[in-house]
């Protein structure tokens, strides 16, 4: 028989509700400057609550008559430390606006202030952001700005009154999308605080909108120190001057940095503290620093010791962290970016959205309250593992998805399911035991900076967010997707890069500037979508999508995310079938990740180009350089478990595409043994390993061997995926192949009517119901029922070509079997008409030099000495040897070879050469074992008759 080993697949991871603000007079301070000289002497008391800025000469703004400049004055709107706020309208544009006013004479320091906050803000567009129309003199010496009139209040006025936890995040939010709008363009504010922010009521939504205000004191955050008369005199933008001498302080001092009041340069991680400190304020009815001079306030914020909550608070642990996170005195503790913080802010906002859904509002109450004790204190801190990964893995989602696995009626969908879903929930157990440890290791034992503390939580994050597509994905599940869920689970990203410290500093995830950070999520969110689909075997529906994301993150220039998506897109164009292009995408992808040091990314792609070049290409020295690419990698980063099985299982894959299955059995073995000990021995990751490891044992003649691992991989299947899973069909057509080589060819047509019943029970057109077709033919042929097997055989014909396209290389099997089938029922014509057909689809698809020529060659040989022309037989025979000699051959049809070569030998008259072959012929078929008994048997006889 000619014996054909299934095709080897690829197997693709509490405190809630505010209390009121404690009550006192509302802060009249804008800015305070104080020299470093004053804090040379005595330590003078300072009410911080009065302090203001130095008034420019002149006193109080002399407010105009009637108009300023083209603009109608309506009214006095108020007054602050710098300058008095009218309203007026602007007849030119016809619309209502804001007009501040400096107070006094607008010369010197105080004119450069005005107009820098009018050229900060005006260079800002952004819905969280006043906006700034004109900048202008009123009689010649007092700077006024013309900014939108916002109808409403401030925050500080707003935060006066009780407000519930969610209400106050949401307008933060809002505030510091405006602040992360600023940063992004270079300008810091210096003087974020409650009074600063103005609120009014969206037309279209009815919603409030939180705009931040008063960027006088702002500037490019890059910029020198330079004097603001060298500045004018050279006529350089006021944007540009640092108005601020060496050593001043500026900014208000409740909700200053350390580094403000040490006076030394600031940068847009000083907003965030004084972000921290409003929003703990508006949280807790009061400031995180108590203080009532400006010494004392300062050694506060540089000492970090904050006021605790007040008992009873319902501000939830998660949100609590992140305004200690914000206020750390080590700028470098803090978030790395404005964005990163309100990152996590719509994090929590989104899982208490989805725990309301699911519990209602009463049972989240409950739930949150019992758990304010552990969110504050020891430990606790860290405890909020479970409550994060619960968000997006709820027992609701997991009811949805197992109900839309029903909802495809597959006779596998509860096995599929039932495989997949302990998967998921060990995927997000580790999850949360990771997300703990991170935190702990920072917050708890000290262990850890926070700078690295943020990277592994940042890493941790975006996996959550990946089986958050993932489970959307199954909630709308599909047949292709049920298919494909316990692959599609275990393509998750693996939770190991996010411990891996050396990577997570250099890599994608480090701080780096993004032109786009809305834009670049955005992508992010559709590239995890797309590589969802991927993962469940929806490439060709994926690959639009992945073409567009890799074009826009080219164009984006977001480091972290440009090789991610070329990867994703190689993977599509591989999984769809088209392995040149995606040979060519994964090396662009590779380079990529080299240069933007994003290490998880170049493993991924170094493996995928060593599946694709050197088994599914069959180039094995085209491979060779990723090979050593991805191994010195893997000594780079020590050889983790983990790693070492990955590099492994595809370094056995090319030994096998190459024909060597000796070779592929040590290195396919010791990653089967890595994976047991990263995984388990039951993790479906085994199935294809198993399963490959033992096709190369049932190739090496090593036919017990072979049954036991077959055996072992159906039983992995089975628990993957059910029963009645498709994916079965692999591992037993193998098996019966084991069990054929045996002589045990009863049980092995019973391994192949089952695995037959369960790819016609799904789908009867399926080209792999033929290809077990042919081999049931082959194993009745072999024990001696020829008629019967060529019934089976001609319907597995008919099958394949009905569901194949003409040539296609599964093809050349069945006629194979054919010619075997009719040789022996003595129909040498239709023998070689056969046998000269599957040469013809093998060479063509093939190359006229492929080990799988061998046995088509074979049986055209021995037609030939059937037909008495030993001549030609020769020339058949040694070129299967030929073709067979640079792979591993099966033992059993090695020694067929041998014994066809020893007939047509002393068939021309070459004894001597002919008993050597026949030797070599007895040695192979001894070493087949039960396989080679029927060899055996015809050696025997042929060598008695001569």
């Amino acid at each position: 028989m000619s014996k054909k080993t299934w095709p080897e697949s690829q197997a693709t991871d509490a405190l809630e509700q505010t209390t009121a603000p404690a009550s006192g007079r509302r802060f009249s301070v804008e800015e305070t400057v104080v020299r470093p000289d004053s804090l040379e002497r005595g330590r003078t008391a300072v009410d911080v609550e009065r302090t203001t800025a130095s008034l420019p000469a002149g006193g109080e703004a002399q407010a105009p008559a009637s108009t300023l400049g083209r603009y109608v004055i309506l009214g006095q709107l108020g007054s602050g430390g710098m300058g008095t706020v009218f309203k007026a309208h602007d007849p030119d544009l016809d619309r209502t606006v804001a007009i501040k006013l400096l107070h006094g004479t607008a010369v010197g320091e105080a004119r450069t202030r005005m107009i820098r906050e009018a050229q900060a803000m005006a260079k800002l567009s952004h819905p969280n952001v006043v906006p700034v129309f004109d900048v202008g003199a009123h009689r010649d010496d007092q700077v006024f700005i013309a900014m939108d009139l916002v109808e409403g209040t401030d925050l500080r006025a707003w935060i006066a009154t009780r407000r519930p936890w969610p209400e106050v995040v949401d307008l933060f939010a809002q505030a510091g999308a405006g602040l992360a709008a600023a940063h992004a363009v270079g300008l810091i504010h210096r003087d974020f605080k409650p009074d600063n922010v103005l609120l009014s009521t969206d037309a279209a939504t009815g919603r409030l909108r939180a705009q931040v205000a008063d960027f006088g004191l702002a500037r490019r955050d890059e910029d020198p120190e330079a004097p603001a008369d060298a500045i004018e005199a050279a006529g350089a933008s006021a944007l540009d001057t640092q108005i601020t001498r060496y050593g001043a302080i500026v900014g208000t001092p409740a909700y200053m940095s350390p580094e403000q009041h040490a006076g030394v340069a600031v940068d847009a991680r000083t907003d965030q503290f004084s972000f921290c400190v409003a929003l703990f304020e508006a949280l807790y009815g009061k400031r995180p620093f108590a203080g009532s001079t400006i010494e004392e306030l300062a050694a506060r914020a540089r000492s970090g010791q904050r006021e605790p909550p007040p008992r009873g608070s319902e501000v939830p642990g998660w949100l609590h962290r992140i305004c200690l996170r914000g206020l750390q005195p080590d700028r470098e503790a803090r978030y790395p970016r404005m964005d990163a913080l309100l990152a996590e802010l719509q994090a929590g906002r989104v899982r208490r959205q989805r725990r309301w859904l699911a519990l209602g509002g009463t049972l989240l109450a409950a739930a949150v309250a019992g758990g304010t004790a552990l969110a504050m204190t020891g430990p606790g801190v860290c405890g909020g593992g479970a409550e994060r990964v619960g968000a997006v893995w709820p027992a609701e989602r997991r009811a949805t998805v197992e109900a839309a696995f029903a909802a495809t009626g597959l006779p596998y969908a509860a096995g599929a399911w039932a495989g997949a879903a302990p998967q998921i929930d060990r995927y997000a157990q580790e999850w949360k035991d990771m997300y703990e440890e991170t935190c702990a290791s920072t917050q708890v034992r000290g262990e850890q900076s926070a700078e690295l503390m943020d990277l592994r939580m940042a890493c941790l994050q975006h996996r959550l967010r990946d089986l958050d597509a993932l489970l959307e994905l199954l909630g709308q599940a599909d047949k292709q997707v049920v298919k494909r869920a316990a692959e599609a689970v275990a393509g998750l990203p693996g939770l190991q890069g996010c411990a891996d410290a050396e990577a997570l500093r250099s890599g994608a995830l480090a701080s780096r500037p993004v032109a786009d950070p809305a834009r670049s999520e955005a992508l992010r969110e559709r590239l995890r979508a797309a590589r969802a689909k991927v993962n469940a075997g929806k490439s060709k529906d994926a690959l639009a999508e992945l073409e567009a994301t890799a074009t826009e993150a080219l164009a984006l220039d977001d480091p972290s995310l440009t090789a991610a998506a070329r990867h994703a897109l190689a993977r599509a164009q591989r999984e769809a079938g088209n392995d040149e292009l995606a040979r060519t995408t994964e090396a662009a992808a590779i380079w990529q990740a080299v240069a933007d040091r994003d290490d998880e990314t170049l493993w991924d792609g170094l493996l995928s180009q060593m599946f694709v070049v050197g088994y599914k290409l069959g180039r094995k020295a085209e491979a060779q350089p990723w090979v050593d690419h991805a191994e010195a990698l893997l000594r780079r980063r020590g050889q983790p478990d983990r790693e070492r099985a990955q590099w492994l299982h595809q370094v056995g894959m090319i030994a096998i595409a190459a024909g060597d299955n000796a070779g592929a059995e040590a290195p396919v073995s010791e990653a089967i043994a890595l994976y047991e000990k990263v995984y388990g021995p039951e993790h479906p990751r085994l199935v294809n390993l198993v399963n490959v490891l033992g096709a190369s044992k049932l190739r090496g003649g090593h036919y017990r061997e072979a049954q036991q691992l077959f055996e072992r991989a159906v039983a992995l299947d089975e628990q993957a995926h059910g029963a009645g899973h498709p994916d079965l069909a692999n591992p037993l057509n193998n098996l019966a192949l084991a069990l054929e080589r045996q002589n045990r060819h009863a049980e092995a047509i019973a391994a192949l009517q089952r695995s037959r019943a369960i790819l016609e029970a799904i789908n009867p057109k399926d080209p792999n119901v033929g290809l077990i077709r042919q081999n049931i033919g082959g194993m009745l042929q072999l024990s001696g029922k020829p008629a019967e097997g060529l019934v089976e055989l001609m319907a597995a014909q008919q099958h394949l070509e009905e569901t194949l396209p003409p040539g296609h290389v599964a093809l050349a099997g069945v006629f194979t079997f054919i010619g075997d089938t009719r040789r022996d029922l003595a129909d040498y014509p239709g023998a070689r008409v056969a046998y000269v057909r599957g040469c013809e689809i093998r060479e063509s698809a093939l190359g006229p030099d492929h080990p799988d020529l061998g046995l088509c060659l074979l049986g055209q040989a021995q037609v030939d000495l059937l037909e008495k022309d030993p001549a030609a037989a020769l020339r058949r025979v040694d070129r299967a040897l030929k073709n067979v000699a640079a792979s591993t051959p099966d033992p059993g049809d090695l020694g067929m070879m041998h014994l066809a070569r020893a007939q047509a030998l002393r068939a021309t008259g070459a004894a001597t050469e002919a008993a050597e072959a026949a030797r070599a012929a007895r040695e192979s078929l001894q070493r087949a074992g039960a396989a080679g008994l029927r060899g055996l048997g015809q050696l025997d006889a042929w060598e008695a008759a001569h």
